[in-house]
């Protein structure tokens, strides 16, 4: 083969493209490692073909070979049942196991389309090695009844006509033998004939969505093929065997689910693992000696592990060389080592280099389904390639310090560039000379990408020229001492001497240790910005850790930016994963344990013990629930339900025990607390009346027609009892009726169901967590009968618990892909607040008497969420503008014209911000543009509508806020800019793309009045009242800000222009004492004028910042001063010295463009709304930022988690 290969001077990829066989496949019998078996015959004669062979004669011959080769298979001369690494095809229908459902679900999509009810384009999505490409081929094509084409984008269109169209890999798209127009064309067609169906990786989704007919397909709704259920593995492994006549043992099953399902989950496998479980499987059955499949054949053969390394030694002997050497370095960056644990790194495309070359040589082991490639990441598809391939491990061996200095080094150059490449970033000469060090031994260099490479560049530039000015410094000391020497005694020279000796002997101490000090806080930094995102509650105390550490800008841009970030105060684990349940009459959390320990804590900022109890050793907690009371816990179990007297948290009383056939998994009782009703691992829904009987009294028991979870709920006020089970089964009671049975509703035919039942406070609405990644709601009828609402989506997981909050303004679902999400029920359409975290979520449930949320999570820990906390709630659209009043008490967000109203906030406890109804909404008819004003006293709020007009609020009364008078047209165009003056009767109006500046009186709130219009050269972008002084500020885009004496508003005159910028005016603000004005322009300035005689403006001094200015704000003492800049960062300086801002901090975490800052409490808490639809609340002051995080923290940080986190570095606790 290889000799017939080289003789047409062809590589083996290019025997592959032209046979269209598996380059993993291939390679291994060019390699030798294996040969061509009965069931690839196909892909065989293709190669054959590939190479010039093409009489059917020779062929037969070549096939004949192969056969004489072949080990003889000692043991098996019938079919065999599995696949292994191969994909079904349709002729494989029979051995195709474990996704009946899905397929039943795609069929009747599929027979609605061709009925002409629905799209005929769906798209099936799922993960990298999910099983879509075997789903559509052995599953759709053998349930149709109808014929289908089946193909791919690389593959030449089919000229076949049939009723469905299968496109397998539609990824292919957006290969390079694609252009945009090509994709469209391609797409085109496809819509214009049958049904389609579209089989289509989902780190292509956002791709996808830009494509016209794929969008109109994912709008209404694609079919996800996820992870499969433990129910759904179990078939796949006993199946084939099954329809091949033999038996797999009960305890291989167990191991190969154990083997395969994730720590601490119980129903989902991880995506990519199906291929190397079948191929686990066709080595297993292939050693069998007997009709049944046991553990001793599975371990015989590697087990899954096998797998791993025979398909990665596979995939590797087909590279040259040259790739070898290059995917290593590459691969050794999917790893992360923490001491002696090795674990996956989820690694950014934007580390690779090679112009794609890279990412080429990672798609030859994705195919291979080792690893998994997602929209801007790639990660190993399952832990066993880390410690199961030989050669991996090795090379892990081969230099492990090495690689956690390489994976610090990575995180410094992250936070260089998150910062816009800020110099202060860059690394200090200790730093830089212990990698210059380790990049001098061996070839380490080309580990290193192109980025990172520049951020060592510039790290030498940096100090290099640091170091040229501190030479002119030093000869200037030379020259002073030689001045001296030639006019004094020789004494007084040699002591002298002595003395710079001495000085800069102890200079060179210090500067050393504080090059160090410097060093660790930016590695800190460096690791507090990467958790952020997974883990805010630690990277808060990193954040205090790393300014305590050495107060670098960039450590304390970190810890004033730590504040502005949602991050919970947290209870480490105790011994695994964790259930919970809050008490609805006190601040108390009950925590069940796997070790069958129950705990109680109060719910304080630092989660004090009060008791402990055990319902059974080693038997896990599986559900609590407290009684309406408080005073009572029932505690759900493996085997049995108990009941506990909590009325003293720190002296919990058992007071009675049952016993049960089955894991109890719900738990709900009566709103009397009288009845107790329990939802087990089954069908079965036992009662219990628990009245002041000490026993309690076993009750009729109530079924599901079949289930293997019953999740059980008690509506508030008592007439309802829901259930559901498997298939989203659902079942309602009327238990005042004698359980008579209002709603059946039977499975629904799909692998979906339903984890966890919440009732609203008002019980007028019920929601429900599933393995469908959402949350499905309805509303419940005075009759029992619910109606199901648009459901909650957005989770990548299942959605194990859900929860309403005691007031029914918030719902939280928990979920298994890490986060929980929180929605405000005033506002669903809004989207969700995502609380991120690092292990799944188990418990959602919120504290009624302060409104927090309380999370538990597989690891055991727990964690309590203020809401909003410094991060108040999605406007709906981009925030424009957010003004305050002049106490910083009460606070509007100006949502755009996408948003259902402006929000407004009373902040009179900073900690704990509420925001008031109704919503500032616009007068019927229009929309709001975002901007919007607030009088100094906060009495009087005005928004901006998009036909020129605005809405004017009386916000005096904050428990009635209501809309008064209103002007359709006030500009020619939308509203853009709004200002009160300093008694809120003359409002400022600016439109957009508009010459014209409106002034209107507004001292009667019910009949606004027009005084004057005026024209201003160019066109204003902002308005902005003197606080002290009838003199209007307009930032225009003639490069200058007018000013304007508005003593008489029904004559305004122009007075003053100030300029100096290179571009337009884009801001502008005056300081509370009304003496500065500060205006920003998009030349990247930001420029101080004095204006205590607003006729002559004297120019103060100005700072320069990495981008465009977009908004300006004083602090109220006018010491401060905030910019937001369009690389979404919120800019702060110190202007005590109006000649020489010094700069505080730079804040990212909004992640967005910062339109509006605004300073509150003082001048203690700066708020900037912005882009990313949300308002952030951050502490200005470091000592007040450190108290704020630390005292929210809860469990300090620990020296392990800080030698896991900081190896090198010594532990100091941060709080």
């Amino acid at each position: 083969m290889v000799t017939l290969r080289e003789e047409r001077s062809l590589t083996i990829r290019q025997v592959v493209e032209r046979s269209g066989g598996s380059l993993a496949t291939l390679g291994g019998w060019y390699s030798g490692r294996h040969v061509p078996t009965p069931q690839n015959s196909k892909a065989f004669f293709s190669l054959l073909t590939a190479c010039g062979v093409i009489d059917d004669a020779e062929q037969a011959r070549w096939w004949d070979a192969v056969l004489r080769v072949r080990r003889p298979a000692a043991q098996r001369p019938d079919e065999t049942p599995y696949k292994g690494l191969d994909s079904f095809e349709p002729e494989d229908a029979d051995w195709f196991f474990g996704r009946q459902d899905v397929v039943s679900n795609l069929l009747a999509r599929v027979e609605v389309a061709r009925s002409g009810d629905a799209s005929r384009v769906i798209v099936v999505t799922g993960a990298s090695g999910s099983g879509k490409s075997s789903l559509l081929r052995a599953g759709l094509v053998a349930a149709l009844d109808v014929d289908a084409v089946i193909t791919r984008p690389s593959l030449p269109f089919p000229t076949a006509t049939a009723p469905v169209l299968i496109v397998d890999q539609a990824e292919e798209l957006w290969s390079p033998e694609f252009g945009s127009d090509e994709r469209s064309s391609y797409l085109d067609r496809l819509a214009a004939g049958a049904v389609v169906v579209v089989g289509l990786r989902a780190d292509f989704y956002a791709s996808a969505l830009a494509e016209p007919v794929l969008l109109r397909a994912l709008s209404a709704g694609p079919l996800v093929v996820g992870p499969m259920s433990a129910e759904d593995m179990r078939e796949v492994i006993i199946g084939p065997a099954r329809k091949a006549g033999a038996t797999v043992e009960d305890d291989l099953v167990d191991v190969l689910l154990g083997d395969l399902i994730p720590a601490g989950s119980t129903f989902a496998s991880e995506p990519g693992i199906l291929p190397l479980l079948s191929h686990a499987l066709l080595g297993t059955w292939q050693r069998a000696r007997t009709p049944t499949l046991t553990v001793a054949d599975y371990r015989a053969t590697g087990g899954i592990s096998g797998a791993v390394q025979q398909s990665a030694e596979e995939v590797f002997g087909t590279l040259s060389p040259a790739e070898q050497t290059r995917v290593r370095r590459v691969l050794l960056r999917l790893v992360t080592i923490d001491g002696d644990t090795v674990t996956r790194r989820r690694m950014p495309l934007a580390e690779l280099s090679g112009e794609g070359s890279d990412l080429a040589l990672l798609q030859r082991f994705a195919d291979a389904r080792l690893l998994t490639v997602d929209e801007d990441v790639v990660h190993v598809t399952h832990e066993a390639l880390l410690t199961v391939w030989t050669r991996l491990r090795e090379w892990i061996d081969a230099d492990r310090a090495w690689f956690v200095n390489h994976r610090i080094l990575t995180q410094a150059v992250g936070v260089w560039t998150e910062s816009g490449r800020d110099p202060s970033a860059l690394l200090g000469a200790s730093r830089l000379g212990f990698y210059d060090e380790l990049l001098g031994t061996g070839d380490r260099t080309e580990d290193l990408n192109s980025v990172e490479r520049e951020f060592l560049d510039d790290s030498r530039i940096r100090l290099h020229n640091d170091a040229q000015v501190e030479r002119r410094r030093a000869r200037t000391r030379r020259r002073l001492v030689g001045a001296l020497a030639a006019a004094t005694v020789v004494a007084v020279v040699l002591a002298v001497t002595a003395f710079v000796a001495r000085s800069d002997a102890l200079d060179e101490r210090m500067a050393a240790d504080a090059a160090r000090a410097q060093a660790e806080s930016r590695q800190i930094v460096a690791q507090a910005l990467a958790l952020r995102e997974r883990d805010p509650g630690v990277a808060a105390q990193l954040a205090v850790a790393a300014y305590r550490r050495s107060p670098t800008y960039e450590a304390r841009s970190t810890l004033l930016d730590s504040t502005g970030v949602r991050a919970p105060s947290r209870l480490l684990a105790s011994d695994g994963s964790s259930v919970l349940a809050v008490s609805p009459t006190a601040s108390m959390v009950a925590v069940g344990r796997g070790s069958g320990d129950v705990e109680m804590y109060s719910l304080g900022d630092q989660f004090d013990s009060l008791g402990r109890f055990t319902v059974g050793i080693d038997v896990p907690v599986y559900s609590l629930s407290f009684g309406p009371n408080g005073s009572t816990l029932v505690v759900g179990t493996a085997s049995g339900v108990h009941l506990v007297d909590v009325s003293n948290g720190s002296d919990p009383q058992v007071l009675w025990s049952r016993s049960t056939t089955s894991s109890v998994v719900g738990l709900t009782f009566s709103p009397d607390g009288r009845q107790l009703t329990v939802g087990t691992a089954g069908p079965d829904i036992l009662r219990f009346d628990v009245g002041p009987e000490s026993d309690p009294v076993a009750l009729p028991p109530l079924q599901l027609p079949s289930s293997t979870r019953t999740v059980v709920a008690n509506s508030p006020d008592g007439r309802f009892l829901v259930a559901t089970g498997s298939g989203q089964s659902m079942r309602v009671w009327s238990t005042t009726e004698t359980d008579r049975l209002v709603v059946d509703t039977p499975p629904d035919g799909s692998t979906n169901n339903i984890l966890a039942l919440d009732f609203s406070s008002a019980g007028d609405s019920i929601i429900a967590g599933t393995t469908g990644r959402q949350i499905r709601r309805w509303a419940v009828t005075a009759t029992g009968a619910m109606v199901e609402q648009p459901a909650l989506s957005g989770f990548t997981g299942y959605v194990n618990s859900v929860a309403f909050s005691g007031d029914d303004e918030f719902i939280a679902g928990g979920s298994t892909d890490l986060t929980t999400r929180v929605w405000n029920t005033r506002n669903i359409g809004a989207g969700a607040t995502t609380l991120p975290g690092p292990a799944t979520v188990t418990s959602v449930q919120f504290d009624s008497s302060t409104g927090d949320l309380v999370t538990g999570d597989e690891a055991g820990t727990i964690r309590r969420w203020s809401l909003p906390g410094p991060v108040l709630s999605d406007a709906g659209d981009k925030v424009f503008t957010n003004p305050s009043d002049a106490a910083g008490r009460e606070l509007i967000g100006g949502a755009g014209v996408r948003g259902s109203g402006a929000q407004f906030w009373d902040l009179s406890d900073i900690d704990r911000p509420v925001l008031r109804a109704p919503l500032l909404a616009p007068t019927p008819g229009s929309r709001l543009t975002g901007a919007s004003a607030l009088s100094s006293d906060g009495d009087l709020a005005v928004v901006g509508t998009d036909m020129g007009g605005f809405q004017l609020w009386d916000t005096s009364d904050k428990a009635s806020i209501r809309p008064t008078g209103s002007v359709s047209n006030a500009v020619q165009t939308l509203t853009a800019s709004l200002s009160f003056d300093r008694e809120a009767d003359t409002l400022a109006v600016s439109g957009q793309n508009a010459s014209d500046v409106a002034l209107w009186s507004v001292a009667d709130e019910q009949q606004p009045r027009r005084l004057a219009s005026f024209v201003v050269l160019g066109l204003p972008t902002v308005l902005a009242y003197n606080p002290i002084a009838p003199l209007l500020a307009i930032a225009t885009s003639s490069e200058a800000v007018e000013l304007w004496d508005t003593s008489d508003p029904g004559s305004p005159t122009r007075i003053a222009t100030v300029s100096g910028f290179d571009a337009d005016a884009s801001s502008v603000a005056f300081s509370r004492d009304g003496t500065t004005l500060a205006a920003g322009s998009s030349d990247r300035s930001v420029r101080l004028w004095n204006v205590q005689d607003p006729r002559q403006p004297r120019p103060q001094g100005s700072a320069r910042t990495t981008a465009a200015v977009m908004s300006v704000a004083f602090s109220p003492d006018g010491t401060s001063l905030a910019a937001g800049i369009s690389t979404d960062a919120l800019v702060l300086w110190d202007v005590n010295d109006r000649s020489d801002p010094v700069p505080i901090a730079t804040l990212t975490a909004a992640q967005a463009r910062i339109n509006d800052p605004a300073f509150l409490a003082g001048g203690d808490v700066v708020a900037g709304g912005g882009d990313s639809a949300r308002i952030h609340l951050w502490r200005t002051k470091v000592d007040q930022a450190v108290d704020f995080l630390c005292g929210r923290a809860g469990s300090v940080l620990t020296e392990d988690e800080w030698n896991d986190l900081l190896p090198g570095v010594d532990y100091d606790p941060p709080c």
